[in-house]
């Protein structure tokens, strides 16, 4: 299938045995998995890239943290948080991704005397979000819509026992 008024040099290769595409006649794109589709596809060339990265970033512009009246040193405490995990950095981080994918996942490791640490905003093409009762790897020919328990990185046949299992309490999910 050529591109309408493009050269031979653009032709959208049809998939291949392992589900890819070529794409501008150099550009291969993963059709196994839609959110390293859309990675993919995104960086593929500016126009898709910049209205996103420009969408993620208008998202988050006039982000502040706010506390009420009389609780000044509660902010400048929010505030000294904020600026020591780089939480606006973050924040706009994690938009892009959710604008791109849909769904961000963002680790959020915890101590009990400071609370969050840090946000790591994980790969959503290689996280897997697991509802109550089902467990990796398990198979379900179902549709299944309900509240997401835990979250799996890595979980594939390749890397079976080697997976990460984040329970609910461990991230945020971003929607």
């Amino acid at each position: 299938m050529q591109l309408l008024g493009a050269s031979s040099a653009y032709d959208l290769k049809p998939r291949d045995q392992t589900g890819s595409t070529i794409l501008l006649g150099e550009y291969r794109i993963d059709n196994k998995n839609q959110f390293l589709r859309y990675s993919q596809l995104s960086l593929l060339t500016p126009h898709a890239f910049m209205p996103l990265a420009k969408l993620g970033l208008s998202i988050f512009s006039g982000f502040r943290l706010d506390a009420k009246e009389g609780a000044e040193n509660i902010h400048k405490e929010m505030d000294k948080w904020a600026r020591k995990i780089q939480l606006r950095n973050k924040a706009q981080d994690i938009a892009r991704c959710t604008v791109r994918d849909v769904t961000a996942v963002a680790y959020l490791p915890v101590n009990k005397k400071t609370g969050i640490e840090t946000i790591h905003i994980q790969p959503i093409q290689y996280t897997t979000l697991l509802p109550e009762g089902i467990t990796p790897g398990q198979k379900v020919k179902e549709l299944i819509k309900c509240d997401v328990e835990k979250a799996v990185l890595m979980e594939s046949e390749a890397t079976k026992n080697k997976h990460t299992t984040m329970d609910r309490d461990e991230f945020a999910l971003i929607c």
